[in-house]
Order: structure tokens, then sequence, then C-alpha cells
């Protein structure tokens, strides 16, 4: 053999060799998680952006309310849950100088018992039906049976921000759960050192849950593809205690885990101690919903780091704003909620059970100003 010969074979088995250990053990392999610089800085952009103040966006017009005095709505509710609970009492503060009273109902977790409230708002001869989390679409007799007694029916995130409106529905307040997750993520990427190895928590019952998830798939996509995430679920009826012992279970079978997003903040309570057992003092938690409870877990840096929320009682206020509207024969539309990022910054010193104050936004009297009542 010629020594050019051999020359060219040994330097082809080097290339082979110099591929084989870039792809298995080299650079490429150590920093294939790594974020791009740039996308670091796109990340870091929108989450100052989110950070920032909200604004009020207005239903429609100014409307006359007068006519519903002496009406009783209904709120039929998945579960009696903290943030449902802010809603409806706004909502009955809302209610109260129009003359309007309010009844809840909880579904304790369970369609059927969603569907058992609707009918009982029916025979109650409700002015209007607020159904809260619950896919119509789980509960279409119900709502047919409200469409045929003539009483309006409105979804309470029921569909994110951006989808269509249900079928028999005469109306929905949401909020944009899609840029919700995204934002989770911006704000991962871009204030974690080296790479994010997330998990996403999801309750696959409700519908909104798959606009958070695309949100989340979305957001590594944009700041960090290069990034590993993935998802699990957890049911809707035993997420109390699935939570804990999935969250413990994915930190144990894969050690390079450094965030949870779970779906909403009540899971993220759950995912807390969760974190805190097993004793990984890497791995952060972001959430959405701006619960009381878990801005103060970013305050103290226990565990959780970030939340994307809407103010509560707000939600409230649109809610009654949108079941009048129905009431008052205006074509089903969306009243969509502002969300704002919360985190360490910008929650030095505040006061996290005052919700005005976070979101520092007068709606009650932007609301007033369209509820028309006579003299």
């Amino acid at each position: 053999m010629s020594i050019s010969k051999s020359l060219r074979r040994a330097g082809v088995l080097a290339a082979t060799l110099a591929a084989f250990a870039t792809a298995s053990f080299g650079p490429s392999a150590a920093s294939a998680q790594t974020p791009d610089a740039k996308r670091v800085d796109e990340a870091r952009r929108a989450v100052e952006k989110a950070r920032g103040p909200v604004e009020f966006n207005r239903p429609g017009n100014a409307f006359d309310v007068s006519k519903f005095r002496g009406k009783t709505l209904y709120f039929v509710s998945i579960d009696s849950v903290p943030f449902i609970e802010k809603a409806y009492a706004a909502m009955q503060e809302a209610g109260k100088p129009l003359g309007i009273s309010m009844r809840m109902i909880s579904g304790r977790g369970q369609t059927a018992a969603v569907a058992d409230g609707i009918n009982k708002a029916i025979a109650a001869k409700a002015g209007a039906i607020l159904v809260g989390s619950a896919a119509f679409k789980f509960v279409p007799e119900a709502v047919k049976a409200a469409n045929d007694a003539g009483i309006p029916i409105v979804g309470l995130l029921n569909v994110s921000s951006g989808q269509a409106i249900p079928k028999g529905s005469n109306g929905e307040v949401t909020l944009d759960y899609r840029e919700s997750g995204e934002l989770l993520v911006a704000w991962a990427v871009a204030n974690t050192k080296g790479p994010v190895n997330g998990v996403y928590v999801d309750i696959p019952a409700v519908d909104t849950f798959a606009a958070m998830k695309q949100g989340i798939n979305d957001g590594f996509a944009k700041y960090c593809p290069a990034c590993k995430h993935r998802s699990i679920e957890v049911q809707q009826a035993s997420f109390k205690t699935q939570m804990e012992t999935k969250t413990q279970a994915e930190l144990r079978r894969d050690s390079k885990t450094n965030w949870i997003f779970p779906a909403i903040d009540m899971l993220a309570q759950l995912g807390v101690p969760a974190v805190q057992a097993v004793g990984r003092p890497d791995v952060r938690i972001g959430s959405i919903n701006a619960v009381e409870a878990n801005l103060g877990f970013i305050q103290k840096g226990t565990v959780q780091a970030v939340d994307v929320g809407n103010n509560n009682a707000w939600m409230g206020y649109a809610s009654l704003d949108r079941l009048m509207r129905a009431m008052a024969g205006e074509p089903p539309a969306m009243s969509k909620i502002p969300i704002r990022l919360f985190d360490a910054g910008n929650l030095k010193g505040a006061d996290v059970a005052d919700e005005d104050a976070l979101f520092g936004v007068d709606y009650r009297a932007e609301y007033r100003k369209l509820w028309k009542t006579a003299p």
C-alpha cells in the first residue's frame, strides 16, 4: 500500500472517530440543550413586557341594565377553588347595587354534577347561567335545556382566547392560555443558568389546558428548541393526590429536570411540598392564576419563581357584564381578561392579597360606566 493511500485511509478513519466522539461525548452533545443567546434575549424582552401594567379592554358599548333588577343569576362551577370563589364574590359585589342576586353551585369536580346544577338553575327560572371550567361538550343536554328554556348560558374559562365560542353558548369570558404557557417558558429560559428541562402537568379533561400545553410547546420552540420538555397528566377528580406523587416520581426518574409547569396554581401549591420532599433545591415551578398563596411562594423564594395570572375579581365583573349582555340579546361574544407576569422583581414589597393593586386598573369604574341604569 502506498504512503499516500495509507494517509488517506487514516484521514478517513480519524474523521469518522472524531465525528463519533463529537456526536456521543463531544461539545455538540454537551451544548445540545444550551439556549441560544439571541433567543434568550428575545425571551427576556417578552418577559419584561409581560411584567408591565395591563389595560382595560371594553367588552362592548354601554347598555341599559335596569331591567335586570330582581333577577337571580346562577354560577355553576366545576369545583369550588380559590380563584373561582373570588370571581363569584366579585359578581355578588357588582350585582348588589344593580338589584341582581347570585347563586353558586359547585360540581365538586364532576361533569354530571355540573349538568345537574344547570338543570337546577333552569328549574329555578334563573335570569342567566354562568358555567365555569366545564366544557359545554361534556354537558350538551343541559346546555340544550337552557337554550330551549330561553335562558342565556355563558361560559367562563371553557375555551382559550382566540378559540371558537362553543355551540349553545351565549358568550365566553376567558384569558389567553396559550400566551400564558409561552410566557412561563420565556421566563424559565431567561432566568435559568444553562438548559431548561421542564415537565408540564396537564389536566386533560379541561379544554383550556390544551391551549396552555400548546403555549408551553410554542415557548420551547421559540426560545429554546434544544431544551427538553415533556408532559404528564393528572386526573380532574383525583389531582390533589396525584400531583404530589407524580411530581416526586418525575424528579426521581430524571435528575436533570429543573422546571415543573403545573397547569394552574392549585396544582402548583401541591407541587411545592413535593419538590421540597425530594430535596431538589435546583427545581423551580411556574404556573398560572396569580393566586395569593402562589405569589407568596415567589416573594419568599419558596420553589415557585414565576406566575402568569389575572385579577380574579376583575374576571367576576367581566362575567356579570357578559351575562347581562346575553340577557340584553347581544350576539355571543368573548370577553378577554388581561394577564400579567409576576416574579420576585415586580412583587417586591407588594401586598399579594390586594389583586387590584397588583393589576393597577380601576375596572370597577370602567364597568360601571358601561352599565346604564334608569334615573
